[in-house]
């Protein structure tokens, strides 16, 4: 309606001018371009002015619906309530935010110190590291020395094991009663030694006879020398001195010829008399008789046993 009203009016405007009465010292050219112009402006200033209108318009429908809006709104009282409880939820916020910036800081505290922690944690590994590499040595030396400790008493043992075998089998060959002992048992922590009878009584060594404690240290350096394993010597004083005629027999029969691959007994005449003598013959590689000599405070060795020496008339 106003885009109605403004193009009367213009138009109007345009018709009242009366151009044949008018008189301008102006070349036709010079009329036609005005004329050219004046109209252009005219269609420019109508489309200016219908621009305008629908804004215009445009603003007025705004407002209507701004006014209805206002008009609809509730009023301050029944709006209280709301914004007390915004009020009060932009307070919850503002505190949580507060308490979010307080575990932010605390959180990058335990952070920093957590960081702290595990170079610590690296450093002393490290230090515990280095330390248990250079004691590692001494405690692979302790290992050794418990294992060997370890080997050394279980060895021990099993030597002791054998020992009382070895003991107990020349012991019995040897004796004269050959139930006297039926075991023998060695302590491995001080090699203490019991006698057992074969009514597993224990025999006291005190009540042996001489010729059966002779007999048993005789069989107990016999044990020892095939335990060991070992081909040694074997030297003898006075054998036969302190035992009986059946000793004597069984040891010349079964212990002389066999207890080692070299034999030295230092016998007097009477214990090795010619019967005995005879009998270890095929195992005698040599024979010597020592004799003292008073004036020159010596000792002499003469070839031959005592008899032998005699029949060829040395004196």
């Amino acid at each position: 309606m106003n885009q109605a009203i403004v193009a009367d009016v213009l138009s109007d405007s345009i018709r009242t001018v009366d151009r044949t009465s008018l008189s301008f010292d102006i070349s036709r050219r010079a009329l036609g371009r005005i004329d050219y112009t004046v109209r252009h402006a005219i269609q420019d200033a109508q489309r200016r002015v219908n621009q305008t209108c629908k804004e215009l318009s445009r603003s007025k429908n705004a407002l209507d619906n701004i006014t209805l809006r206002i008009e609809q709104a509730p009023d301050e009282v029944s709006l209280a309530d709301d914004f007390e409880k915004l009020a009060g939820f932009n307070k919850r916020i503002n505190e949580a935010a507060a308490e979010v910036a307080v575990q932010r800081r605390e959180l990058k505290a335990n952070y920093t110190n957590a960081i702290n922690i595990a170079r610590s944690l690296r450093d002393k590994h490290r230090s515990l590291t280095e330390r248990q590499e250079s004691k590692l040595p001494i405690e692979y030396a302790d290992r050794v020395r418990q294992l060997l400790r370890e080997l050394r008493q279980t060895y021990a043992a099993q030597i002791i094991r054998r020992l009382e075998q070895e003991f107990g089998s020349a012991f019995r060959r040897l004796a004269r009663k050959e139930d006297i002992v039926a075991e023998v048992l060695i302590d491995p922590r001080n090699f203490s030694v019991t006698l057992m009878n074969s009514e597993k009584v224990e025999v006291s060594r005190s009540h042996l006879s001489a010729g059966e404690k002779q007999i048993y240290a005789i069989a107990m350096l016999e044990a020892l020398a095939r335990t060991s394993g070992r081909r040694l010597p074997v030297v003898i004083d006075t054998p036969l001195g302190r035992l009986d005629s059946q000793h004597r027999e069984n040891l010349v029969a079964h212990y002389f010829p066999n207890v080692s691959h070299q034999v030295l007994l230092l016998s007097t005449g009477t214990e090795i008399d010619k019967s005995l003598y005879q009998e270890l013959s095929p195992q005698i590689s040599h024979a010597y008789e020592i004799r003292y000599d008073e004036e020159e405070n010596t000792a002499q060795l003469h070839e031959g046993y005592f008899w032998q020496a005699e029949l060829r008339g040395i004196n």
